[in-house]
């Protein structure tokens, strides 16, 4: 299980340098132009739709199941729970 623990730890760091890494080469127009068109598709996932996490990130956004983790240890998870609960 340490194994295991350790490898998702490796891998989470991997993924996290990555999408700074991305972000950063962007120029402030791309960066805007980004956060955007995700605001927007957050609005319509979890506003509008009053959709779950899932059909946010499948439907929406749609991504593959890989996103599922990724997205949750960016804090998608606690950020739809948490508008869920204010509405």
């Amino acid at each position: 299980m340490k194994e295991v623990r350790g490898m998702y730890e490796q891998a989470r760091k991997i993924y996290r340098a990555q999408e700074e890494e991305t972000w950063n080469s962007l120029s402030y127009d791309q960066q805007l132009d980004v956060f955007c068109a995700v605001v927007r598709r957050i609005v319509l996932a979890e506003l509008i739709d009053d959709g779950s996490y899932r059909h946010a990130l499948y439907t929406v956004f749609k991504f593959d199941m890989d996103a599922y983790g990724r997205a949750m240890d960016a804090g998608y998870m606690e950020l739809h729970n948490s508008i869920g609960k204010d509405t």
